[in-house]
């Protein structure tokens, strides 16, 4: 269970270890009814149909990380660290990778499917109501692109 995806508000109760997981569900600790409202499943990677486990010392905190230039591009990612102090943990710790050299990460997209996230995200102030309707609106052409 988490309660932000702010770098800057992370606290130590956010610390996930999913070593060895295959699916791992994360809950907002924070929402009012935190025990139904599941923010993500994180899947490590699918080869082909077959999802693959979390590695080894795969233990840290998830968070939020912008695009500045294209806020579209935003990412949610996993700080890899062994020290469950967000500050010392970031600051000794790396993203977690994956094939070859490539960062792990949910494409803030998701936002437009998953609304637990979305409401997540908008609480702590990491995205706001322009940002969401151009992401609507670009799923919204994806969909129309492939009718």
């Amino acid at each position: 269970m988490i309660t932000t995806l702010d770098p800057a508000r992370l606290e130590s109760s956010c610390f996930l270890d999913v070593s060895g997981r295959t699916y791992n569900h994360v809950y907002d600790r924070a929402a009012p009814d935190f025990s139904s409202l599941r923010v993500l499943s994180m899947i490590y990677v699918h080869d082909g149909t077959v999802p693959r486990r979390f590695p080894p010392a795969t233990r840290g905190f998830l968070y939020f990380h912008p695009d500045e230039q294209n806020p579209l591009g935003s990412q949610i990612r996993f700080c890899v660290t062994q020290n469950s102090d967000p500050a010392r943990g970031f600051a000794s710790g790396h993203d977690l990778m994956y094939g070859s050299g490539y960062v792990w990460h949910i494409p803030v997209a998701h936002v437009t499917k998953n609304p637990t996230l979305r409401d997540m995200l908008l609480r702590d102030g990491l995205i706001d109501d322009t940002l969401l309707a151009h992401l609507r609106d670009k799923h919204a052409a994806e969909i129309l692109h492939w009718v």
